[in-house]
């Protein structure tokens, strides 16, 4: 037979006496038979996977929807996410704790808390008349007593301190210390820079260099650096004190008690945190310590070359000729 006219499909060929018949060729739509309900349902399912892999049904989407309104109704949704999985079964007592945990920041923009204390360490070491700077002869003389430590020589390499009192003999202050270790370090970074410094010379206090003995005039001291003048001119955070790392949260909830953990004032600060500072940085073995002793020997002879009366002018006879 020939093709009619405008048919796509070629003519077929004459079969021969022996050979088997063509395959018949089967219409696109009988081949297209209703898949069973098990594999409508898996296709179905594959098709509503998402972008991580995980199926997400109709009913689950409406579990998860349900989850969310049920966390708005909650009272602790304006909290931090740490102190919210522990809102169930807890007191708002433990959930003040929870959440002044979760809001302590140890790091900013440019650089950690550790790394402003290792700074902030060389400075302190530097700072023998203990007024808030350094002179020319306290690095001159801190090159040689302390220049074998490994923070100490990192600390100068940061800060290139040869290079600035070689060029000038002015004082350096905290401000122009923390200047030279960070310094594209923003107005505002600063600021937290200086509080991290004012919590770690709350730590070094009640080392045994300066001979803590939880006298008034000390925790005074402590008080006024704990203090944020920002924030709040009467209390502190008990936050700050735990930061400062000089009580672990374990050690103020004991000195607490049943109290919770709201800001103190100083006469607070004095009657709750006073035993147990007393009790940790004990001044009992201070006698002993070599690196008391070595401090207070080291600030002795400072005072001595700065107390000591110049060297008379002995007068001299001019002959006239």
């Amino acid at each position: 037979r020939t093709a009619s006219v405008g048919s796509r499909r070629p003519p077929c060929a004459p079969s021969a006496p022996g050979d088997a018949p063509p395959a018949r060729r089967v219409p696109s739509r009988e081949r297209r038979l209703p898949l069973p309900p098990m594999m409508n349902d898996a296709r179905s399912a594959e098709r509503r996977k998402d972008s991580c892999g995980s199926s997400l049904t109709s009913q689950s989407v409406e579990r998860q929807r349900g989850e969310l309104r049920s966390e708005e109704r909650q009272p602790s949704a304006g909290l931090p996410r740490r102190a919210r999985g522990s809102f169930r079964g807890s007191t708002v007592h433990e959930l003040i704790w929870s959440s002044m945990a979760s809001s302590m920041e140890d790091r900013c923009a440019g650089c950690s808390k550790e790394k402003v204390w290792e700074i902030f360490d060389a400075f302190e070491a530097m700072d023998v008349r203990d007024v808030g700077s350094v002179r020319r002869k306290d690095f001159v003389w801190a090159l040689g007593s302390l220049g074998a430590r490994l923070d100490f020589q990192k600390a100068m390499n940061r800060l290139q301190l040869s290079a600035h009192f070689h060029s000038t003999a002015e004082d350096l202050s905290l401000e122009g210390f923390l200047r030279l270790a960070f310094p594209s370090a923003s107005t505002a970074e600063m600021a937290t820079l200086r509080r991290w410094a004012d919590l770690r010379k709350v730590y070094l206090l009640l080392k045994p260099r300066h001979g803590f003995s939880a006298q008034r005039m000390e925790l005074q001291r402590l008080f006024e650096l704990l203090l944020e003048d920002e924030v709040d001119d009467v209390c502190i955070s008990l936050g700050d004190i735990v930061q400062s790392q000089i009580l672990t949260q374990e050690e103020l909830r004991q000195a607490l008690g049943d109290r919770d953990p709201t800001p103190v004032t100083f006469e607070d600060f004095c009657q709750l945190l006073k035993p147990i500072l007393a009790q940790k940085y004990s001044v009992t073995e201070v006698s002993l310590s070599p690196e008391w002793r070595s401090g207070v020997r080291q600030r002795l002879s400072l005072a001595r070359e700065e107390l000591a009366p110049a060297a008379p002018v002995e007068p001299q006879l001019l002959c006239c000729s």
